[in-house]
């Protein structure tokens, strides 16, 4: 395991997790109680501007729910809202693979 931790998102509502060896998947779970409150999971370094859409490399986590993503990056973005939590696990192989959709 390379990561585990709760996190809370700045004023901008992103953050960059980087890591000294590639990242194989990260689990990233939602605590927020409206699965509207989405987080956005950016594959790979450099956050957007803004909260980027739909597309190859990003992945979309509703309130309440748990994703696990293969990463093959050695850094993820998060996206979401100011002072919301995020519970992340980074692992360097596919550990979070077969993790139910919700807890």
């Amino acid at each position: 395991m390379l990561r585990v931790g709760t996190y809370k998102f700045n004023a901008d509502g992103v953050m960059e997790l980087s890591h000294p060896v590639t990242v194989g998947s990260a689990l990233i779970f939602n605590p927020a109680d409206n699965p509207n409150t989405a987080i956005t999971v950016q594959l790979g370094p450099g956050a957007a501007a803004a909260t980027p859409g739909y597309g190859q490399g990003f992945q979309y986590v509703p309130g309440g729910r748990t994703l696990p993503v293969a990463v093959g990056q050695k850094a993820i973005v998060l996206y979401g809202q100011t002072d919301a939590l995020v519970c992340v696990q980074s692992f360097t192989g596919l550990q979070a693979f077969g993790i139910g959709a919700t807890l």
